[in-house]
């Protein structure tokens, strides 16, 4: 996550820290460990939920991690439709490219 946080504040034309309104950046990062993942910081928090739960053998840990993968699913999807309106033909060549979760998992692909 802290790899996917600093591609972003390097990628960043203004180099500043402030809260925007919107949260759609002014480029399309396609660098650092975006990629091997369209969505590194999902993973990340999604690894962290993962050892959370096999750590402390928690059921309620592994259900928020359940509602939480599915949170994440149903906003990617809508992020993705923001990205191909902006960006189009380098939006979906990169989104070919790059699987939505991770690069070693071919079958989660999509």
């Amino acid at each position: 996550m802290s790899w996917a946080v600093a591609a972003h504040y390097a990628a960043a034309t203004d180099k500043s820290w402030a809260i925007k309104r919107g949260v759609e950046p002014d480029y399309l990062l396609t660098d650092g460990p975006y990629r091997f993942s369209r969505n590194p910081m999902y993973v990340g928090g999604t690894a962290i939920w993962v050892g959370w739960a096999v750590l402390l053998g928690s059921g309620p840990v592994a259900v928020g991690l359940v509602v939480l993968t599915g949170i994440y699913r149903a906003g990617i999807g809508l992020e993705e439709k923001t990205l191909e309106e902006r960006w189009g033909a380098e939006w979906l060549a990169y989104a070919r490219r790059v699987p939505r979760w991770l690069l070693l998992a071919g079958s989660l692909r999509q």
